[in-house]
């Protein structure tokens, strides 16, 4: 459960604040990941005639969205407001810690097992560090298992020819094992699971049909819905209009079933070049 794993990253309680009369059927699936529900009282009206939740002791801790926070009684708790764009991107990061914490403590021991079989298969390091485009446009390193020969240019992978490719970089890149390593990118709070995938600076026709549709405003994610739709970098249009549909119908629902999808199997990574 999501709470066994967010105790792991130090957060000891998860609470969603629920407006008053949330339906208990939308609140099943936000308990079903490990959140207390708490549902919120009516607004009222302070000394100034200000409505506010003051009172409660809650302001500060919804104005934040770095966590964890510390509740009252000196309880580490995350808290996620109703009804707001914040309270999205609090919900998710939580969930990016959770299960970013927990997957490098449960397959520590079969990453370095995947870096030490890269090292040896050909010259060059297990881990692979190349610079991408991060949320609103800012340069970050992304980690990769390294699954091409060293003398490959640094190009977008669809230019690239698939002789580059090792034998085992055929399997990693097939089984999505290669992005193991971007874990540490979401602790680093540089990438997200879901969301659109990082280009390089090079490709500056993604680069541009991205900003004009506000994409690069988003943090960008190990997997995507263009990704298990098929869509890679050689197609900077449709590519941009799939990261723009995610990100007006985002949701932990569908977070969960485009990181289902890519369990199993659906869509790939760019595709190299015959």
């Amino acid at each position: 459960m999501l709470s066994e794993q967010a105790h792991l990253a130090g957060i000891e309680r998860l609470v969603y604040l629920a407006a008053p009369g949330t339906p208990a059927a939308d609140l099943q699936p936000i308990e079903d990941l490990g959140f207390e529900t708490l549902e919120l009282p009516p607004l009222a009206e302070n000394e100034a005639g200000v409505a506010s939740h003051d009172e409660l002791g809650l302001n500060r801790l919804i104005e934040s969205i770095v966590l964890p926070v510390q509740d009252l009684d000196g309880t580490q708790v995350a808290v996620i407001p109703h009804n707001s764009n914040a309270s999205f991107r609090i919900l998710k990061r939580v969930i990016d810690l959770a299960l970013a914490i927990g997957l490098v403590l449960a397959i520590w021991w079969a990453m370095i097992i995947i870096w030490a079989a890269v090292r040896l298969q050909s010259p060059g390091p297990g881990i692979y560090r190349q610079p991408r485009i991060g949320q609103n446009g800012r340069l970050f390193t992304c980690l990769k298992f390294r699954t091409m020969l060293l003398s490959t240019p640094d190009r977008g992978t669809h230019e690239i020819s698939d002789t580059a490719v090792t034998g085992l970089g055929r399997f990693l890149r097939r089984t999505k094992l290669d992005e193991l390593p971007q874990v540490f990118n979401v602790i680093r709070n540089e990438m997200t699971f879901v969301g659109p995938r990082p280009s390089l600076p090079s490709q500056s026709e993604v680069v541009i049909e991205r900003e004009r549709r506000g994409v690069l405003q988003a943090k960008p994610g190990i997997t995507g819905l263009a990704q298990i739709n098929g869509i890679d970098m050689s197609d900077p249009v449709r590519l941009a209009e799939y990261d723009q549909r995610y990100l007006e119908l985002q949701s932990p629902r569908l977070d969960f079933q485009i990181m289902l999808a890519t369990l199993v199997g659906r869509g790939g990574g760019d595709r190299t070049r015959k």
